[in-house]
């Protein structure tokens, strides 16, 4: 199916980028009042980056996340990845491309509380096709990675949230996507928990060749980035 969908919408020339925003305005309406967030935003991510928008809290960056992940569109613009325009894909479409392509890690862990660490990170694999003999070690080899090997079985209620933020961590990254989107993801993590997650997914990028964004406000993490873009007045302007 994904890969009809995928052939049913003309290609879009990106000049090698797997990620690209073109002038993407995002309005919110209640009733009369209209907020313009974001303003004509543009960014081109190569295969292989590993950028951070940094930004104050407001400014966008988890609304600019929404739209690149195709869980929101745009009012206007493109997103483009890997030269499908996936604003222009329904929302069933959206789901089995980000599901194929995209792995995001949220604020919080976004969870389903009734299954176990595990489970979690297990049940999106199989969603995906991969089968529950390989989905299972490979969860409980991340879950192992982000500090959870003694937490398996434990369900995702009895988690404390910074726990369940590397459960939803591990299943962004469980089935191997081509982009890897995260908002603010050590917000709920301490400092040594927060640095034990960046240095995972600068392996992941320098051994798999992984694309990160990163949305973050806080400078220390967008440091570790290769790339920072700042997003100001809903706009995105590159430089540090």
């Amino acid at each position: 199916m994904l890969a009809t969908l995928e052939t049913t919408h003309r290609p879009v020339e990106t000049d090698g980028a797997l990620l690209m925003t073109r002038d993407v305005f995002k309005i919110f309406k209640t009733n009369d009042l209209e907020t313009v967030v974001l303003r004509g935003a543009n960014l081109r991510v190569k295969p292989g980056e590993f950028i951070a928008i940094l930004g104050r809290s407001g400014a966008g960056k988890t609304t600019l996340l929404n739209l690149i992940s195709g869980m929101d569109t745009p009012t206007a613009g493109q997103i483009v990845i890997r030269n499908t325009d996936i604003s222009k894909l329904d929302e069933t479409q959206r789901s089995a491309f980000r599901r194929r392509h995209i792995g995001v890690i949220f604020q919080t862990g976004n969870l389903m509380p009734f299954l176990t660490a595990l489970e979690n990170v297990t049940l999106p694999q199989q969603w995906a096709g991969v089968a529950q003999g390989e989905a299972r070690p490979r969860a409980s080899d991340l879950l192992t990675r982000l500090g959870l090997g003694t937490r398996l079985s434990h369900k995702a209620s009895q988690l404390s949230g910074g726990e369940a933020q590397r459960v939803g961590i591990a299943i962004a990254l469980a089935n191997q996507p081509d982009l890897i989107l995260a908002d603010e993801l050590t917000g709920e993590l301490d400092t040594e928990t927060a640095d034990q997650v960046m240095n995972l997914l600068e392996e992941l990028h320098r051994t798999q060749g992984t694309t990160l964004v990163v949305v973050t406000h806080n400078a220390r993490v967008a440091a570790r980035a290769g790339r920072i873009v700042h997003l100001r007045g809903g706009f995105l302007v590159e430089g540090n």
